[in-house]
């Protein structure tokens, strides 16, 4: 596996998801990039496999955080 730069990733899933299943999902995702040295914020929510607004509105408030790569 190759890793290139640095980027940094937000991860949300809900603890109802009936697709991916957040324990080997969203957990270890999170948690394997964490240990790749990746910037991670992980958001665990209660819900199910679904568009959730106030997650969508977490997500974009944590990317406009963030300038783009060679922006200044």
């Amino acid at each position: 596996l190759h890793q290139e730069g640095a980027p940094y990733v937000f991860i949300a899933h809900g603890t109802q998801d009936e697709k991916t299943p957040v324990a080997t999902a969203g957990r270890a995702h999170a948690a394997n990039l964490q240990a790749a040295g990746y910037d991670v914020t992980y958001l665990e929510f209660n819900g199910p496999h679904a568009v959730q607004p106030r997650i969508v509105e977490a997500g974009v408030r944590y990317f406009l955080r963030y300038p783009l790569a060679g922006k200044a």
